[in-house]
């Protein structure tokens, strides 16, 4: 059961030129699996949130809630902008379609540090802020909307504008020891190593 209050954001909208092959509908965890990526991530945010949108300019995903990006283009920020639109909560947590190790008690705390007092809660790994695993408030939507009009599209342009709740690795390392959680898949060496992972996971 999802969080009232909260909208689960999916963009899948990516070209997915380095893999090959569309990661949203990547059989998930196995090459022989009945179930997709995007259906794996989606049900993983519908334990957190209560409705999960999916943003892409596409009309192949039955069965979910689809969302076309304001922009033809496609990018993080308008995909963001998309959701926003549509959603009717305060919070967005948002993240891509390839993200398969979601962590339900890390989003679970993210959405917990979202108080009024920040208009985003996200991870910081790599010295700079996460730009998707990363829970936005609506009201955003007015920043990222006049950057769409100026044409700047960097998703980390508009959090550098905005009040950042940051949470660092101590706090992530307590629900997501090795940091999976934030890891995408962009080749297919990367999706070997995945669905590896996934592998030893279940035994």
């Amino acid at each position: 059961m999802g969080t009232i209050g909260v909208t689960g954001l999916i963009l899948a909208g990516g070209k997915s030129k380095r893999l090959g092959q569309d990661k949203a509908l990547l059989p998930w965890p196995r090459e022989d699996s009945p179930t997709t990526l995007l259906q794996h991530v989606s049900a993983v945010l519908a334990s957190v949130c209560a409705d999960v949108i999916v943003v892409g300019n596409r009309t192949d995903l039955i069965g979910f809630n689809v969302v076309p990006d304001v922009s033809p283009v496609g990018s993080s920020l308008t995909g963001l902008v998309s959701g926003l639109e549509a959603a009717e909560t305060p919070l967005v947590l948002a993240v891509a379609c390839d993200m398969p190790f979601l962590n339900l008690p890390l989003l679970r705390a993210l959405v917990d540090y979202a108080t009024e007092d920040w208009d985003v809660v996200a991870p910081v790994v790599r010295h700079e802020p996460e730009v998707l695993h990363t829970v936005y408030r609506r009201r955003c939507l007015a920043v990222a909307a006049q950057m769409l009009q100026t044409g700047d599209l960097r998703l980390g342009r508009l959090i550098d504008q905005l009040q950042v709740r940051r949470v660092s690795v101590h706090e992530l390392r307590r629900f997501d020891p090795d940091l999976i959680s934030m890891c995408n898949i962009n080749t297919p060496q990367e999706l070997a190593e995945a669905r590896k992972k996934a592998r030893l996971d279940m035994r």
